[in-house]
């Protein structure tokens, strides 16, 4: 035997051991290293995240020596495992002002961002740790305690904190934040001893909607009179009574190719096209004005007349409403109608979340067959820049997305409870190829796009674009490029606050640069509209301004010694709404384009440095004498369009309950029956039925008066989206709203008030008297009858839910009691976990039962509500 070949095979054997067992070990260190990013990840969906609102009543030493603030808690359980240096983002509408907490540091970053730092090595796991803090005014819904808080490392990905996503609870109608607790209390829904607004209950509501209800027309006459209802109602109508058969269809082929979109609905209802069915004549009388229409509906046609296409597409689409699908039938009768208002709009907030096309194309429908003429897209905004301008990709790149890069050179900051995700549904942005296509869908329906980015406040999206392509540009040595568009002054020291709490969103107007990209984009805008074949009318700069900027401005400096006719800071953002309208006007030289602001900004504007035709959007409240800004501005001949916020806000929630969805600072609920009531002529009229912001009387005293002959051009109803997130909630929010504000838009009642120049009005005047009280009622019942019966299923089937108005509810002597104002709904409860049933009648009841309201024919309900006896 080779003893050294058998030491060598030994030798080889132990060191092949060794080796081995190194390897193991390290394998097994390998597998036990922490990922750091596995860390945040899991924390993140571990981590426990709870705020309730103490107190908006009495709260001790409010911040900064404020006379009211909020009290609330935030409690934080924080897991085992946690990334290194970790922060918490979060988004809160009011800031933070102060926090009380050893353990937690709060701070106010910008907008609605705050930023959540742990001040201490030492904390513990699985133990809840409570952070009172205050801020000023007040907190009374779920929908300003955002949601998608971002658990944040340096070096690792960011992500939302699972326990602060949103859901949609069991019986709900829309999505809320999973960590807000529930609002209890008085002094949690009050915003302080002043407010005297009800919280709206199920009792609140059964006494709300039995005053709607309690001279209740025999609901068998509301059906027959609906069966020739149209919304809007018509100016003039008779009716035979008799109803002519659909049975061999409509001979829709002869207006198809001018009235497709009108075909299509007829068609979609379920009219038959039948070259053999009921003839369409169509005659041409130019007596009629703009949009006006006779439709005559009798056995042997249907005749219409009108001065133009846009009156016989209004007759097609009343026609449409008058056919009952289940009789296939038409009534036969006579009818004469137009416009109460030349501007009939809607503005949609696609700046602060973005909502799709899908969506904006299903809106243009309903809008179309609401009879409504202006859709005013807002654009842009400090949160998001939301249309393609060629030449600029930096707008769209960087400013429609929102995440985690303080650079900000991929994307802005996560505001207004955005997340981490820069594709996520609440970020995005229109193509040119898509708005395009809208402006063309939009054209087809007689409806004109008015385009809005807001300028100079609220311009934080537009300003940190150019300043990441200033950068981009600069790196490349390219620095005329770079400065050609460059928003910001880097020598301006200024120190300001915007309304939104924003220390960096307003353009300088003293900059050579900004008027370039002002230029820039109303040019790339035109070609756009000319592309599509739709001319550009109107233009709207926004105009709003931020109080304290461009003071320590060395470029504003220099403009006001060559500007002898600016003799302070405070007049420029005047100079730059000057500036820019004439700039909007002179964009078509032929056809001059008429530019649109908010009455704020336009109200510091000097009127002879103005175009002479300007839209001003008023949004001054009633109760702090809006009607005074508007007559005034009526009385310089510009076109004034009612944008009311204590009836017009529709981001507002619908009732005053905590729950309901909406901001709330114009108004603490504007339900669909507030929005019918309004008399847009006669603006001072409104103190006698509504009250002020805290439910308190107002008195309404003119102190500029309408001059004889002057009125508005028409109103236009806001969705604001700092608290929309979907489009889901779009829907919600708009409808059944939109029916009210459409009937309003299109038709004067005839118990309106008439304005009278100089006359006061109060709670204690009455000069809208009882008889038109009761007119107004009967009115409305007729109303919401047609739209819960009619309207509401329909646009279900359009691919829209709308909110439903939850029932009124009392329990009297054991037995449950049901109403609801919209009187074709379906009232439902039931006991336990049993079946839901229908209520037709006061029902016995064991200990607890919950209600809610069903739309017919749908499996569309109200939000649900658990009473106990």
């Amino acid at each position: 035997m080779n003893v050294n070949l058998q030491f060598s095979q030994l030798f080889s054997v132990i060191f092949m051991s060794f080796v081995l067992l190194a390897g193991c070990n390290s394998e097994t260190e390998q597998q036990t290293e922490v990922n750091p990013q596995q860390v945040l990840d899991s924390a993140a969906q571990q981590l426990q995240v709870k705020i309730k609102v103490i107190s908006n009543i009495d709260v001790e030493d409010c911040p900064n020596q404020q006379d009211q603030c909020y009290l609330a808690n935030m409690t934080l359980t924080i897991p085992e495992n946690m990334p290194e240096n970790w922060k918490i983002y979060f988004g809160n509408l009011i800031p933070v002002q102060w926090e009380g907490s050893e353990e937690f540091d709060i701070q106010h970053v910008n907008g609605d961002l705050h930023v959540i730092t742990p001040l201490s090595e030492q904390i513990n796991p699985n133990q809840a740790y409570v952070i009172p803090f205050k801020g000023a005014n007040w907190l009374v819904s779920e929908s300003v305690l955002f949601p998608n808080y971002i658990l944040s490392a340096q070096g690792l990905e960011p992500r939302v904190i699972e326990s602060t996503s949103e859901e949609i609870k069991p019986g709900m109608q829309h999505a809320s934040g999973k960590h807000v607790l529930p609002f209890e209390a008085l002094n949690q829904t009050r915003r302080g001893k002043q407010d005297i607004v009800p919280r709206a209950d199920a009792s609140w509501r059964f006494d709300n909607n039995q005053m709607l209800t309690n001279k209740l027309e025999n609901e068998q006459l509301i059906k027959t009179a609906n069966n020739h209802r149209v919304t809007p109602q018509v100016k003039q109508a008779e009716w035979s009574g008799e109803r002519i058969s659909l049975a061999s269809g409509l001979n829709l082929d002869t207006i198809r190719s001018d009235y497709g979109f009108t075909v299509a609905r007829l068609e979609q209802i379920g009219v038959k096209s039948d070259t053999n069915g009921l003839g369409i004549n169509i005659n041409v009388d130019s007596t009629l004005a703009n949009e006006a229409y006779g439709l005559t509906i009798s056995p042997l046609d249907v005749s219409i007349r009108a001065a133009n296409q846009i009156g016989v597409f209004y007759a097609l689409i009343s026609l449409s409403q008058l056919y009952d699908a289940e009789s296939n039938s038409l009534p036969t009768g006579t009818i004469f109608d137009e416009p109460r208002y030349d501007f009939r709009g809607l503005h949609l907030d696609l700046a602060r979340n973005f909502h799709s096309k899908e969506l904006l194309l299903k809106l243009l429908d309903q809008m179309a067959y609401l009879k409504l003429n202006k859709l005013h897209l807002h654009l842009a905004d400090d949160e998001g820049w939301r249309l393609e301008i060629p030449g600029l990709p930096e707008l769209t790149e960087v400013g429609s997305k929102r995440c985690l890069d303080w650079q900000e050179m991929t994307c802005l900051q996560p505001q207004l409870a955005a997340g981490v995700d820069p594709n996520s549904d609440v970020n995005g942005y229109l193509s040119r190829g898509d708005y395009i296509e809208i402006l063309r869908l939009a054209a087809l329906r007689n409806i004109e796009v008015i385009p809005a980015l807001d300028m100079p406040g609220h311009s934080r999206a537009a300003i940190v674009a150019m300043h990441a392509r200033y950068k981009k540009l600069i790196k490349q040595e390219r620095s005329d490029e770079a400065n050609q568009y460059h928003l910001s002054e880097l020598e301006d020291t200024s120190e300001y606050s915007s309304i939104q709490y924003y220390n960096d969103n307003t353009l300088n107007p003293c900059l050579p640069s900004t008027y370039n990209f002002v230029s820039k984009v109303l040019s790339e805008v035109q070609l756009m509209h000319q592309e599509a074949e739709v001319p550009l009318r109107r233009y709207h700069i926004g105009a709003d301004e931020t109080a304290g900027a461009w003071q320590d401005s060395p470029a504003c400096k220099l403009l006001l010694e060559q500007q002898p006719d600016i003799t302070s800071v405070e007049m420029l953002g005047a100079y730059f709404v000057e500036r820019v309208a004439n700039m909007v006007e002179q964009m078509d030289s032929v056809n001059k384009v008429i530019p649109g602001a908010w009455s704020d900004g336009l109200a510091h504007a000097r009127v002879e440095k103005l175009p002479s035709k300007v839209q001003a959007n008023i949004w001054d409240t009633l109760f702090w004498d809006g009607f005074n800004r508007s007559n005034t501005m009526v009385n310089q001949d510009w076109d004034v369009v009612l944008s009311l916020p204590d009836v017009l806000y529709f981001d507002f929630p619908y009732e005053a309950d905590p729950v309901e969805p909406g901001y709330y600072w114009g108004s603490r609920a504007t339900d669909s029956y507030q929005v019918f009531q309004f008399m847009p002529d006669n603006l001072p009229v409104h103190a006698e039925l509504w009250s002020n912001v805290m439910g308190s009387p107002y008195e309404s005293k003119e102190q500029v008066t309408l001059e004889k002959g002057k009125k508005i051009v028409g109103i236009q109803a806001q969705l604001w989206s700092e608290t929309v997130r979907s489009d889901h909630q779009v829907a919600y929010m708009l409808f059944p709203r939109m029916y009210a504000f459409a009937e309003r838009a299109w038709h004067q009642a005839d118990w309106e008030e008439p304005y009278q120049a100089g006359r006061s009005y109060s709670v204690d005047t009455q000069h809208f008297d009882a008889n038109q009280q009761a007119q107004q009622q009967l009115d409305w019942q007729r109303f919401a009858q047609h739209v819960s019966q009619k309207m509401l299923p329909q646009l279900i089937e359009d691919g829209l839910i709308p909110r439903v108005p939850m029932p009124g509810a009392e329990i009297v002597s054991g037995k449950l009691n049901l109403n609801s104002a919209f009187p074709s709904l379906l009232l439902e409860y039931k006991v336990a976990e049993g079946n839901w049933q229908r209520y037709t009648q006061p029902t016995e009841i064991g200990s607890i039962v919950t209600v809610r309201a069903r739309i017919e024919g749908t499996q569309v309900s109200s939000r649900e509500q658990v009473l106990e006896r």
